[in-house]
């Protein structure tokens, strides 16, 4: 982004400008600039990303040791994961931007872009699978979350914590997380998955309304471990019977439970209804895994197993 000067900033540096700005690059690696899109993160696609992760496939066919993804921040929590689902290359793939564009005072986008080759240079990086870094710190891409509007350490990972953090010229590995599976695609996630956030005091209808044909999956972000208002069951029930449920924490800071509460609504009763557990995942998270897995025909068997996994097993 620039501009400003009252108009608000738009997307116009391209990636051979953002990279010409940090000489620095020059001591850490031989990096190349190459655009795939211009445009604002909340209007990327679906489509984008998987074209995104296909040419990151072929550069790393044609001899490359590791690539950065620049992009807007408003939806890095998303389109990591999405790349992470998508890709298994032996190279790291770190993902960074900037919160404070450069007519701001203090703009960090060249110091993250510099953190973010140091990390992309170590080939130890790619056992992580896809990364974020930002503010010195490195996050894995299936626990990243965005937890502030404006500051610049504005991700976080709550539930493991960073993979490690770039101190002056190095980089610092903690453990990494677990090997993931992955959905096979042979094209962009194209399937229509939605979501409904449970709130306090809802009405019967709004799941339903949300089911109308043309839905393939579902998305719950229940309240505290996995719960919705009894009066929509019936609703998640119809719904559960017609394509899959996936139901996930709203709070992005926990996970959903198994057994522990058998109202009506909560999260065993719903389980008997049909509606597979996301685990540990944020919704946003498991809105992307399951658009994968739709996309690629998983079965009911092989969707609960893929989310299984975000579930200790």
């Amino acid at each position: 982004m620039s501009g400003g000067h009252g108009n608000g900033v738009v997307p116009t540096l391209t990636g051979t400008a953002l990279v010409d700005a940090v000489p620095e690059l020059a001591d850490i690696a031989t990096v190349t600039a190459q655009q795939m899109a211009q445009k604002a993160s909340c209007a990327l696609t679906f489509r984008d990303i998987w074209l995104l992760a296909r040419r990151i496939r072929e550069l790393r066919a044609q001899g490359m040791e590791g690539v950065i993804v620049t992009q807007g921040t408003d939806a890095i929590e998303e389109t990591s994961f999405l790349l992470d689902c998508l890709l298994e290359v032996d190279m790291p793939v770190v993902v960074t931007g900037a919160m404070r564009n450069p007519a701001l005072p203090g703009a960090d986008g060249p110091a993250n872009l510099l953190a973010a080759a140091r990390v992309a240079s170590r080939r130890q990086s790619a056992r992580f699978g896809v990364l974020v870094v930002f503010d010195s710190q490195i996050h894995a891409a299936r626990h990243v979350l965005k937890r502030d509007s404006v500051r610049a350490g504005a991700f976080v990972s709550p539930l493991s914590g960073p993979v490690g953090r770039v101190v002056e010229d190095r980089v610092v590995l903690f453990a990494a997380p677990p090997e993931m599976k992955r959905p096979v695609l042979d094209q962009p996630p194209t399937a229509d998955i939605r979501m409904h956030v449970a709130t306090f005091g809802e009405r019967k209808g709004p799941v339903s309304r949300l089911c109308e044909p043309g839905c393939d999956g579902l998305v719950l972000a229940g309240m505290g471990g996995g719960h919705v208002c009894p009066d929509l069951r019936d609703e998640i029930s119809a719904a559960a019977r017609r394509i899959p449920v996936v139901l996930a924490s709203r709070i992005s800071g926990g996970q959903v439970m198994r057994k522990t509460y058998g109202y009506p609504g909560g999260e065993i009763d719903l389980g008997r209804l049909g509606v597979v557990s996301a685990g540990w995942l944020d919704p946003l998270k498991a809105r992307i895994l399951l658009g994968c897995l739709v996309t690629a025909g998983a079965g009911r068997e092989n969707l609960r197993a893929m989310f299984r996994q975000f579930d200790g097993g």
